[in-house]
């Protein structure tokens, strides 16, 4: 493993075996807390299996302003696919991260700032991610963190047009999960599938009897995001 800078301020974890596919993993914390190296024994476990892993750390708040730290993300995106020529590119996150993850598919303009598409990146995994206007992004506008709204600064708002994507994805989401997320969850899962998403390219996890990403620290999960990854690579 090997901590390198992929901006000016912001550090990434590399783990790196000489794959021709990687994953580029952003922790959760509610956009104000968390760290790289909780999912360090993932990182692990995927080179044991020949696959490389980037783990970075983004801004946060209180210093972090909307939408400082989905600008990092990119910006980890952009050093992880120029640092070796990968022929499969995963992006995630869990919680705050999957909330990242989700803004650089579905907002086209972060990852094309550095000439990437995100339809050509190879799959995404959405674990237990806001697809509404993330809370903590709320509390910035001064607004009520329990308020469910749908705007530039939600991956929801840019589902409202047909599309032809070839993008998999894993979606994870828990039957106790963090207030109305699991609700939320399956909106986003049934307004991918009117807009023309094909349900063979969506693999979801709901995970009964779990709270929010209670199932994340598991071997459960390693081995869910290791098959993923291998279906996806064929």
């Amino acid at each position: 493993m090997k901590t390198v800078k992929y901006n000016e301020t912001q550090e990434l974890d590399e783990y790196i075996v000489g794959s021709d596919t990687c994953l580029i993993y952003f922790h959760g914390g509610g956009l104000e807390a968390g760290s790289k190296e909780e999912f360090n024994k993932l990182a692990l476990y995927l080179n044991e299996h020949n696959i490389d892993c980037y783990l970075p750390n983004y801004r946060l708040y209180p210093k972090a302003k909307y939408p400082e730290f989905i600008l990092d993300a990119a910006e980890a995106v952009n050093y992880a696919v120029n640092n070796r020529q990968y022929k499969k590119t995963i992006i995630g996150g869990t919680s705050a991260g999957g909330y990242l993850a989700m803004m650089l598919y579905f907002d086209k303009k972060y990852l094309g700032r550095h000439h990437l598409d995100s339809e050509k990146i190879t799959g995404y995994i959405f674990d237990a991610g806001q697809p509404t206007v993330h809370f903590n992004v709320l509390r910035e506008s001064g607004l009520d963190k329990r308020r469910i709204l749908v705007d530039e600064r939600a991956p929801m708002y840019y589902l409202n047009k047909d599309v032809d994507s070839k993008v998999n994805f894993l979606i994870f989401y828990a039957e106790f999960d963090l207030n109305t997320r699991k609700e939320e969850t399956e909106l986003l899962i049934h307004l991918m599938k009117r807009y023309g998403y094909k349900e063979e390219n969506l693999n979801i996890e709901y995970v009964k009897g779990n709270r929010h990403c209670q199932y994340t620290p598991t071997q459960y999960f390693n081995d869910t995001v290791l098959d993923f990854i291998k279906r996806i690579r064929n």
